[in-house]
């Protein structure tokens, strides 16, 4: 990694679509272009890089922090080279800059250039998260790819992405992840999963196994009569509580609920409507219940 004079360089080089001008972000012309491993030129602004990394982008820029470029004329753009490859130095300067680059980067683009933030001491903490670039790309991958966000995110210690991503993981087979995602991982955020997993079928299970409301005997429908409708519901909701996923829409769940056939074990009106109103309560509690870590 050097720096030498742009027009020593320039040659045959590509220029990015996204850091080829000033842009809008700053009032001042670049003064530092970036040329990554497959010869892309990037102008930036050495404040810029400055002001988010803490150690002098990799050390890269502390020869030229007091503004000194040993240029050998006046207002010549310098280059530095830097081991990145044009894709994964397109994200890590979006980032910096907090501006799209107009398509959505692979994953296996974003990964490195998380990697890359963090070889040049900038705070993935503060720039990580929804609504800003770096935020916005692991979150649209969130949906297809939730565990891979998910890894990556506790990997970096990455909070917001890591829980906002959690939401799509409540079905995930535990028990089938690898032995390299869960390394990655890390045992916190693999136990706050699995304790989300856990409390929320527990949860369920509990709300649709717990006896129905009751109420003041009649002539139809005594103490034993409701013990009997209870059964029945227990055995009818039996099958739910097995084959339900902690990933259930509440519609789907109430729709399974009302699914459940009990006409023929229930004639009592009041029964009847401590049934419905059960269903109406497990749907509600499930509908708000806790689904991130």
């Amino acid at each position: 990694m050097h720096a030498s004079s742009i027009a020593a360089h320039d040659k045959g080089c590509l220029w990015s679509p996204v850091f080829w001008t000033a842009g809008d972000s700053e009032p001042l012309p670049p003064d530092l272009t970036l040329v990554s491993s497959d010869y892309v030129l990037f102008h930036v602004h050495k404040h810029r890089l400055l002001l988010f990394s803490k150690n002098d982008f990799a050390g890269l820029l502390s020869s030229h922090a007091d503004g000194s470029d040993n240029m050998s004329q006046p207002n010549q753009v310098m280059l530095v080279e830097v081991d990145e490859d044009s894709a994964v130095l397109a994200v890590v300067l979006s980032v910096v800059y907090d501006i799209p680059l107009g398509s959505l980067a692979p994953l296996e683009v974003v990964s490195p250039a998380i990697k890359s933030l963090e070889k040049y001491d900038i705070s993935l903490q503060e720039l990580a998260v929804p609504h800003r670039f770096l935020g916005e790309q692991l979150l649209s991958h969130a949906l297809m790819r939730p565990m891979d966000v998910y890894v990556l995110a506790a990997e970096h210690q990455l909070e917001a992405i890591a829980a906002h991503t959690s939401s799509y993981l409540l079905a995930y087979p535990l028990a089938r992840l690898s032995t390299e995602f869960a390394v990655r991982m890390g045992a916190q955020y693999l136990r706050r999963l699995y304790i989300l997993q856990h409390a929320r079928m527990t949860q369920l299970k509990f709300m649709l196994y717990g006896p129905l409301e009751s109420h003041l005997a009649t002539s139809q429908c005594g103490s034993e009569e409701r013990k009997r409708i209870q059964r029945a519901w227990t055995v009818a909701v039996a099958d739910l509580a097995w084959t339900a996923k902690g990933d259930m829409a509440p519609h789907t769940l109430q729709r399974a609920m009302l699914s459940i056939e009990l006409d023929d074990a229930v004639t009592c009106t009041e029964c009847k409507e401590a049934i419905r109103s059960r269903i109406n309560a497990i749907t509600k509690t499930w509908a708000i219940r806790e689904n991130t870590i």
